[in-house]
C-alpha cells in the first residue's frame, strides 16, 4: 500500500512539472494537491486511499475499523471548484456537518461508528447538476477470537481425519483460518476461506505417530491461534454405527439385536417413550450381539438407538444409530380408575362420571358398572370404551367401576352418589399463560376450615364441551401446576377443587387461553321485542370456531337515518344473549350494527335496521277499545237471543216494562166466546162487565202472577167458583140431551157476581167425548173432563174471532225449567183463577 502511495505522488509531481506556464489557479490548485499528498505520507499506513481521475478519498485510520472506533473522512478535489459546491455524502445522505481543511480538500468527522458497512462520496454540484468525483467504503467488524473446541476425528478406522473447531464471536469482516498438523518428520497444512466452516480434513496419517495441531485465525484487524492439541489415530478414531436387526418386546422389556461393528468393546443403548423428552441409557460390554432392556411400561411406544466404543481407553464413542420404533404388549391394568365427575345440571343429583385412561396398560376396551344396592335409574353393565363418562341421577346409589383391556379388569373403584359438595373451597384461582402450548394456575388455600384437607383437583375443558374434562390430582402442600397441550385460539375453563373426606369445596371458573386473536365473525342479531320508545336485542353465542378465544364482550352500536350521533352500548357482559336498548325516538329508523371482542380486539361487525314502533294517540286507543266493547256485548246478545227459550223469557221480560198499548193492542173481553154465551142468556151482563171492564182499567194497567189450582179427579165436592164448561146455563132438559147444565149453586147471577172480577177472558173447556153428567142437588160436581191447557197458551187464539187474548198476554209459559220450553201436555180436572188482583 505504501509502494502505491509513492508511485502515485512521483506521478503527480512529474505532471506538474510539465505544465510551468499554468495560470494563477492552476499553480494554487498543485499546490494544495502537493500539501494533499504530504499529509498522505505523514499518516502513512494509518489512511486508506481511494484514488480517482478527479479527485481522491481517504479515511483515518484506514478502510477497515473495528467497530466503536472514530473515523474522519477526507476529500480532495483536482480542479478548481469555483462556482461549485462540495459535499460528502453518506449512504447517499448528503451530510451537511462536514468542514473544509482547505480550498480544495472537505473532511467529516464520525464518532463511534456502528455500522459494518458504510459508503461515503465526494461530489461537486454546479447549477443543480450533481457530479461524482470519488468515493471510499469503509467496513467495521473486530479482530478474530481464539478458535476454541478443537477436535480431530477419523471416521472409522480407515477412514480420513476431520479437526473441527469454534470460531468464537462474528467478526463481520473477512478472516481465514489456518490449521497445521506436525509431527517429528512433517508439517501439514490446511486452509479455510469459507465463514462459514470449521474444519479442514487430512487424507493420509500414520497411526503409531503424534501430532500436534492447532489453528490460527486472521482478518485485517488482527490474528489469534488455539491451543495446540497433541493426538494419535487410536485416540481420534470413531467407529461406525451399529445397525439393529431384530426387535422383541414383552409388556415390560425387550431384546434387542444388532450387527457387531468393527470389534467395539462397549456398547449403549438408550430408550425414550415417544411421548416423553428425556433418554434412558444402558451401558454393557459387547461379549454378545443382543441385549435385554428391562423397565419399560406396557403398551408404550418406545424409540431406541445403541452405539459403540472401540475400547474403554481408546477411541471415540460413534455416532447414534437411526432411531427404531416399537410398542411393547398390554398388560393387565393394575391400578385403580381415577374418577372425577362434571355438574351436568343444577341438581347435584346428577352427576357424569369421568373415567381417565391413564395407568391402562392397554387399549381400553370398555368399563363395567355393578350396582350392590340397585339405584332408581337403570344403570348399563358394559360402557364401551367411546362413552369414558356415566349419568346418573338417582338421589342415592352405591356403584363400582372398572375398565377391561384384552388381558383382564383393573381393581374395582367404590363410589357413593351424590357427592357432598359445598364446603371451603379454594380461592384466587388465576391462570397465567405459561407457553404456546400451556397455562399456570394458582391459587390459595380454603380459610376458616377445621375439617383435614386432603388435597386438590385442578380440572379444565373446553367452554363448548364439558365433557372434554382433564383433570390432575395435587397433594394438599402444593398451589401451583402447569396445565399442558392446550390447543391455540380455543377457551377453556379452569377450576380447583379442594379434597376432603366428608366432600368436596368447589371454586368458581375462570376462564384461561393460551393464544388468542380478535373474532372472525360478528354475531347474528335479532330483535325480538320492540315498544315506541324500546326495543330488545337478542343473539347466539358465536361459534367455536370464529370465536379465536375467549369472548369478553359485547358491544352494539346505532345511529338513526336522521341524525349523525352514534351511540355506543359497549361492554355487555360475554355471558348475556340479550340487551334492551331505551331512549329511542318513536317511528325513527335506525342503522345498527354489532360486535364481539377478545382480550386482542375487536372482531368485525355485524349489521342489521330497524324501526322503532310510532307512538300511539291516546284518544284514539280509546274510541277503538269503546268500539270493541259494545261490538262484544251486540255479539253476546244476538247469539243469547237466538236460543228460542231465552227469547220468549226476554220478551216476557220486556213487556212487564212496557205499557200494553205499546206492546200490542188489549183484547176486549166481549169478544170472548163465554161472555158472549152468557149475554145471550143473561142480558144484563154487558152493564156489570163494563162497569167492572172500565174499573179493571182505571186501576191496574198489567197483570199480576196467576194462580192456578189443581184439584183431584176424586174430590166429593167441586170447588164453589167451578162452572160449566159452555157457562149457558141451559135447563134440565138440555143437559138431558147431552149439553152441559149448570149445577144448582151455579146461578146465572152468582156467575155474574164472580166474572165481573176478570178483566179478562176465563176458559174453561168441556170434552166433547163427557157424557152427561148427574145433577145432585148439594153440590156443582159432576162427571166432566176438563180438557188440558196447551203449551202454547201465549199464542192460542180462534181462526174465526178473537178469544180471551187478554189471558194469553198475560200468563207465563210452564217451562220444567228457567230455560228450557215446555214440552207434552198438561191435563186439569179443574180449573180456579183469582183475578182479585187484577182489579186491586
Amino acid at each position: 500500500m505504501i509502494c502505491a502511495r509513492n508511485v502515485y505522488h512521483s506521478n503527480l509531481s512529474s505532471r506538474y512539472l510539465k505544465e510551468p506556464d499554468a495560470f494563477h489557479m492552476k499553480c494554487s490548485v498543485g499546490l494544495s494537491w502537493v500539501t494533499f499528498n504530504l499529509i498522505v505520507l505523514l499518516w502513512g499506513r494509518a489512511a486508506g486511499i481511494e484514488t480517482c481521475t478527479e479527485g481522491a478519498a481517504f479515511s483515518v485510520p484506514g478502510q477497515v475499523v473495528q467497530l466503536g472506533t472514530n473515523v474522519t473522512v477526507y476529500c480532495t478535489f483536482k480542479k478548481s471548484t469555483n462556482g461549485c459546491r462540495t459535499a460528502i455524502y453518506q449512504d447517499s445522505n448528503e451530510i451537511h456537518d462536514r468542514h473544509q481543511y482547505n480550498s480544495s480538500t472537505i473532511y467529516l468527522e464520525i464518532a463511534n461508528l456502528q455500522k459494518h458497512k458504510v459508503a461515503f462520496a465526494c461530489k461537486t454540484e454546479c447549477n443543480s447538476f450533481s457530479r461524482l468525483i470519488c468515493g471510499i467504503d469503509i467496513k467495521a467488524g473486530y479482530p478474530p477470537d481464539p478458535p476454541q473446541n478443537l477436535t480431530c476425528t477419523q471416521n472409522g478406522q480407515l477412514g480420513d481425519v476431520t479437526c473441527t473447531w469454534d470460531k468464537g464471536r462474528k467478526p463481520y469482516i473477512k478472516t481465514s483460518f489456518h490449521l497445521r498438523m506436525k509431527n517429528k518428520t512433517h508439517d501439514l497444512n490446511g486452509i479455510c476461506d469459507d465463514p462459514g466452516s470449521g474444519s479442514v480434513s487430512f487424507h493420509t496419517l500414520n497411526a503409531e505417530s503424534v501430532y500436534t495441531v492447532w489453528v490460527t485465525s486472521s482478518n485485517a484487524l488482527g490474528s489469534a491461534s488455539s491451543p495446540p492439541l497433541n493426538i494419535t489415530l487410536n485416540d481420534i478414531v470413531k467407529p461406525h454405527p451399529p445397525v439393529i436387526t431384530l426387535f422383541n418386546c414383552a409388556s415390560s422389556d425387550c431384546t434387542l439385536h444388532w450387527e457387531a461393528a468393527q470389534n467395539c468393546q462397549l456398547l449403549e443403548v438408550r430408550d425414550q417413550p415417544l411421548s416423553h423428552s428425556t433418554w434412558k441409557h444402558h451401558t454393557l460390554n459387547v461379549t454378545v450381539d443382543r441385549f435385554i432392556l428391562p423397565g419399560l411400561q406396557p403398551f408404550t411406544d418406545y424409540q431406541f438407538q445403541v452405539r459403540c466404543k472401540l475400547s474403554h481407553t481408546k477411541g471415540m464413542w460413534s455416532e447414534w444409530s437411526e432411531p427404531f420404533t416399537n410398542r411393547t404388549p398390554e398388560a393387565v391394568p393394575i391400578k385403580e380408575l381415577d374418577i372425577w365427575f362434571v355438574m351436568e345440571t343444577p341438581d347435584p343429583n346428577s352427576l357424569t362420571l369421568k373415567l381417565s385412561q391413564s395407568e391402562a396398560r392397554g387399549q381400553i376396551l370398555g368399563y363395567k358398572v355393578t350396582s350392590p344396592f340397585p339405584c332408581k335409574d337403570k344403570i348399563p353393565v358394559v360402557l364401551p370404551d367411546s362413552e369414558n363418562h356415566l349419568t346418573v341421577t338417582s338421589s342415592h346409589c352405591n356403584l363400582t367401576l372398572s375398565a377391561y383391556n384384552s388381558r383382564g379388569n383393573s381393581p374395582p373403584t367404590n363410589i357413593s352418589i351424590p357427592f357432598q359438595t359445598g364446603f371451603p373451597a379454594p380461592g384466587n384461582v388465576t391462570c397465567v399463560r405459561h407457553s404456546n402450548d400451556s397455562i399456570v394456575v394458582k391459587w390459595r388455600p380454603p380459610v376458616n376450615t377445621a375439617l383435614a384437607l386432603q388435597g386438590y383437583v385442578v380440572e379444565w375443558s373446553p367452554t363448548q364441551d364439558k365433557l372434554d374434562l382433564g383433570w390432575t390430582r395435587l397433594p394438599h402442600d402444593k398451589l401451583s401446576t402447569v396445565i399442558s397441550a392446550m390447543k391455540p385460539y380455543a377457551c377453556y375453563k379452569v377450576t380447583v377443587n379442594a379434597l376432603y373426606d366428608e366432600g368436596v369445596g368447589k371454586a368458581g371458573f375462570v376462564h384461561a387461553y393460551v393464544k388468542q386473536l380478535a373474532p372472525t365473525e360478528g354475531p347474528t342479531p335479532s330483535i325480538k321485542h320492540m315498544s315506541s320508545t324500546m326495543v330488545t336485542v337478542h343473539w347466539q353465542q358465536l361459534p367455536v370456531e370464529h370465536r379465536k378465544g375467549c369472548i369478553s364482550n359485547y358491544s352494539i352500536y346505532l345511529k338513526s337515518l336522521n341524525s349523525a350521533i352514534l351511540l355506543v352500548h359497549g361492554l355487555i357482559d360475554a355471558s348475556h344473549t340479550n340487551y334492551t336498548i331505551n331512549g329511542l325516538k318513536p317511528g325513527a329508523t335506525y342503522q345498527a350494527w354489532m360486535t364481539a371482542s377478545t382480550a386482542a380486539g375487536e372482531g368485525p361487525k355485524r349489521e342489521f335496521e330497524f324501526t322503532v314502533t310510532p307512538e300511539e294517540n291516546p284518544l284514539v286507543l280509546s274510541l277503538t277499545g269503546a268500539a270493541l266493547i259494545f261490538f262484544l256485548v251486540w255479539l253476546a246478545l244476538v247469539c243469547i237471543c237466538c236460543n228460542s227459550a231465552v227469547n220468549q223469557r226476554m220478551t216476557l221480560l220486556c213487556s212487564r216494562f212496557t205499557p200494553q198499548w205499546y206492546t200490542g193492542h188489549v183484547p176486549d173481553p166481549a169478544n170472548c166466546k163465554w161472555a158472549q154465551e152468557y149475554a145471550a142468556v143473561k142480558g144484563q151482563m154487558k152493564l156489570v162487565y163494563d162497569l167492572h171492564l172500565s174499573d179493571s182499567l182505571s186501576s191496574c194497567d198489567e197483570p199480576d202472577t196467576l194462580e192456578v189450582e189443581e184439584v183431584s179427579e176424586e174430590s166429593d165436592s167441586a170447588p164453589e167458583d167451578l162452572v160449566s164448561d159452555n157457562g149457558t146455563g141451559a135447563p134440565a132438559e138440555e143437559k138431558q140431551a147431552g149439553k152441559p147444565t149448570m149445577l144448582p149453586w151455579c146461578r146465572p147471577e152468582d156467575l155474574a157476581i164472580y166474572k165481573h172480577h176478570l178483566p179478562g177472558a176465563y176458559i174453561q173447556s168441556v170434552s166433547q167425548e163427557s157424557d152427561t153428567s148427574v145433577q145432585t142437588p148439594e153440590s156443582c160436581n159432576t162427571e166432566i173432563t176438563v180438557d188440558y191447557i196447551p203449551s202454547n197458551v201465549l199464542h192460542m187464539g180462534s181462526s174465526e174471532e178473537e178469544t180471551c187474548d187478554f189471558f194469553d198476554d198475560f200468563a207465563p209459559p210452564f217451562p220444567r225449567s228457567p230455560f228450557s220450553k215446555p214440552e207434552g201436555t198438561l191435563t186439569l180436572d179443574a180449573v180456579k183463577i183469582n183475578c182479585s188482583s187484577f182489579l186491586d
